[in-house]
């Protein structure tokens, strides 16, 4: 299955699949990625707030290559298998 993660209103987001359902998926998990193995790790993130907006907190994902864990940028287009 093909996913990605597709921000709601930062830092808060849902995976999501092609059709755009919403796809659970909790925690930290490992996936592939152009034919590679990645680590994708839930960071806690929380805004700064401002503009009559209170902090916000979510998470959001980080990619790591699963061999040499150097951190991955994935585009926001882009899916990862699972």
């Amino acid at each position: 299955m093909k996913i990605k993660w597709k921000n709601i209103y930062y830092p808060v987001g849902n995976w999501v699949d092609k059709n755009g359902n919403v796809f659970k998926k909790a925690g930290n998990f490992r996936a592939k990625y152009k034919n590679n193995e990645i680590l994708v790790v839930h960071t806690k993130i929380e805004s700064k707030g401002g503009h009559g907006e209170g902090i916000i907190s979510g998470f959001q994902p980080t990619f790591f290559d699963s061999e040499t864990l150097k951190q991955i940028h994935i585009y926001k287009d882009e899916y990862i298998e699972i």
